[in-house]
């Protein structure tokens, strides 16, 4: 879990308090929207977290993407695109607080390349992108939020840096003042 802990002042903060509960959820959900914006932003850019560029991928693994024809502009942890589009937003009250939590949601048969001899993709697999496969006879289903941990721990995309948190706060007191 990500918490967004940003300063604000009292005015604000008795703002907040004041505003009805459905804007504080409009608010909120603004809030994770941009989120997740920044975060793909930053993917598409190749940038960790921390602002430093991805681990490049391996020749090989390279070579197969881009014959799959998946070694577009945008590249960056998408084989398929299903993991980033998972990201929902859920929003809950606990107690006085309001919460958002973001997650991958769902579940979907593990992707992968598959192709003629140690992982070779043939011209006619190439020519029609079908380099990509799915495996449903082993019944491989796996979470997207366990595809997104695993792809987190070899290039960290989840989560906010100083710049993005200051960004988010700025939209938090402009929302809050236009309520």
């Amino acid at each position: 879990m990500i918490d967004l802990n940003f300063h604000v002042d009292t005015r604000a903060l008795q703002k907040w308090a004041l505003l009805k509960p459905g804007t504080k959820r409009k608010t909120l959900r603004k809030l994770a929207g941009h989120y997740m914006l920044l975060v793909r932003e930053r993917v598409k850019k190749g940038l960790d977290v921390g602002g430093a560029p991805f681990r490049a991928y391996s020749p090989g693994y390279e070579r197969r993407k881009r014959r799959a024809g998946r070694m577009k502009e945008n590249y960056w942890l998408r084989l398929t695109g299903k993991m980033m589009r998972s990201q929902k937003a859920k929003y809950r009250k606990r107690g006085k607080n309001y919460q958002a939590t973001i997650s991958f949601e769902g579940t979907r048969p593990q992707a992968k390349f598959e192709g003629k001899g140690r992982g070779r993709i043939d011209q006619k697999q190439a020519k029609t992108g079908a380099g990509l496969t799915v495996n449903l006879a082993q019944g491989e289903m796996v979470s997207n939020a366990y595809i997104a941990a695993k792809n987190d721990d070899i290039r960290a995309f989840v989560g906010v840096n100083g710049n993005e948190l200051e960004e988010l706060r700025r939209l938090f007191l402009e929302l809050i003042e236009v309520s």
